[in-house]
């Protein structure tokens, strides 16, 4: 995993967070 390097689903996952939804969790 790339340190610094942030993925579409990282920022995604990133602001699922602030809203209190987890894709991961969800699915």
């Amino acid at each position: 995993m790339g340190g610094k390097t942030l993925t579409r689903a990282d920022l995604a996952e990133a602001v699922y967070r602030k809203v209190g939804l987890s894709r991961t969790e969800s699915a």
